[in-house]
């Protein structure tokens, strides 16, 4: 394991929060709640959305949402299946799932028939 990864483990291990606007910020996304390469944002029942991203892809000039959720302990396939329901509450272009553990096959199976 390399000592980025363990670094990684050892920020998770200490402060989840601390370890999801880590996360964030290495996509630029915006904690939610919070402001832009923050470290403070939203805590509690956030509905399934830890971070927000914004972006323009065509000419309407009409920004879409990219929704992110951060998993810093145990992951599984009902992780996928809850984001589904919030990506399709929240009405969001696209969704970016961080984990900090490997995806089981499970999860990559409910993902890839979402």
């Amino acid at each position: 394991m390399s000592s980025a990864s363990l670094k990684t483990k050892k920020l998770a291990g200490e402060s989840r929060y601390q370890f999801q606007y880590w996360a964030l910020s290495e996509i630029n996304a915006r904690p939610l709640g919070g402001e832009m390469d923050g470290r403070t944002g939203k805590k509690g029942s956030d509905k399934g959305i830890d971070g927000i991203k914004v972006f323009v892809d065509d000419t309407s000039g009409k920004a879409k949402r990219v929704i992110v959720q951060v998993k810093s302990g145990h992951v599984k396939s009902g992780d996928i299946r809850n984001l589904v329901g919030t990506v399709e509450r929240e009405g969001a272009a696209i969704v970016v799932f961080i984990t900090l553990e490997k995806a089981t096959s499970h999860m990559i199976d409910e993902a890839a028939s979402a």
